[in-house]
């Protein structure tokens, strides 16, 4: 597979690249996806959310029924579990948002995270605010999210596998191409793959310089304290929100409505410090996206040419459990090649 354009342009100088096993999932992080969401499978019963809101808003929310309301009672607070469901409810005050809700319970898994990794000796974070929460988690209130306190953890989060608004994506599209194909030798072959390109280098200095500002933000942790990351020339992009909204359009709708000027949530996006406006010039030889589709059938064959240049989980999981994993995917692929 050759990754270029517009005549010999090597797609590999200006965008990064994110493989998917199946070119109909959507850019969504894992936190936000409606379908195969296990945000919920690291939240305890110990999670409830207090809210306060209006009575006119939780009936027409569906958190409790009119005949239930006592007669002038204007305000209550509710309690919801970790799946949104009310456990009890009694007077309050404020309206509160599902968006609230979800990052509440994102902060919740991170600073799970967070506990049992510092309690062993590993490296997390240094930023006293964030560590002074660590059991007073339902204390920290963001306005924004997610905000830079969190940005290293969030990234050592969503690598070893916790749902976060954080997506993966690669310099090397060669690594990008290996997350299209590794689910061969477990899964049925039955679905396409995908590569998806964005090009980063026209975001590069748009937070940076001028008034100007993107909701997008990429982020690349520091390779000496992960070597899997460094091996797969990792890096991550994130969209900061208003913490009071939920948005769960792909990555590529939102940096497109962005461009286009015509976002849903145009109305969340002044601050007194920042007027949020793309700055984000696309030439006309250029483009935001690719989207390369793999076809199933040819799957095996890339998997196999990629082991032989070294894109194997020896080289990508440079440990002794990489080692082991390529022993084993090794023999299944070459069964699958007996067996076909």
């Amino acid at each position: 597979m050759k990754i270029i354009y517009n005549e010999g342009n090597d797609l590999r100088d200006n965008f990064v690249f994110r493989g998917l096993e199946d070119s109909s999932y959507d850019l969504v992080p894992s936190a936000l996806r409606t379908k195969n969401n296990k945000l919920n499978d690291f939240i305890g019963n110990d999670f409830i959310l207090s809210e306060d809101m209006s009575v006119e808003d939780a009936i027409k929310r569906g958190f409790i029924d009119k005949e239930d309301v006592p007669e002038g009672l204007n305000e209550i607070t509710i309690q919801r579990d970790k799946k949104g469901k009310v456990i009890n409810w009694g007077g309050g005050k404020i309206v509160c948002d599902d968006g609230y809700f979800q990052v509440k319970k994102e902060l919740y898994v991170l600073f799970k995270f967070l506990n049992f990794a510092d309690r062993i000796g590993l490296k997390v974070t240094d930023d006293f605010e964030v560590r002074n929460n660590i059991h007073n988690y339902m204390e920290y209130n963001p306005k924004w999210w997610p905000n830079e306190k969190f940005r290293e953890v969030i990234s050592l989060a969503q690598h070893y596998g916790l749902p976060t608004r954080f997506l993966d994506w690669s310099y090397d599209y060669k690594s990008a191409l290996y997350f299209a194909l590794k689910d061969i030798v477990e899964k049925p072959l039955d679905k396409d793959g995908v590569i998806w390109a964005l090009n980063y280098k026209l975001f590069e200095n748009v937070n940076n310089y001028g008034p100007f500002y993107s909701k997008l933000h990429f982020y690349r942790p520091e390779y000496n304290r992960n070597p899997n990351l460094q091996a797969q020339k990792g890096l991550f992009t994130f969209i900061v929100d208003d913490v009071n909204y939920l948005f769960k359009k792909s990555l590529d709708s939102r940096i497109i409505d962005e461009r286009n000027g015509d976002r849903e949530e145009d109305q969340y996006w002044f601050t007194g410090q920042h007027a949020f406006v793309s700055n984000v010039h696309v030439p006309e030889d250029e483009f935001l996206f690719y989207c390369i589709i793999i076809p199933k059938d040819e799957k095996p064959n890339f998997l196999k040419d990629l082991y032989r240049e070294g894109y194997s989980e020896e080289y990508l999981f440079p440990s002794y459990d990489g080692a082991v994993k390529a022993m084993k995917n090794r023999i299944k692929l070459e069964s699958f090649f007996e067996d076909k």
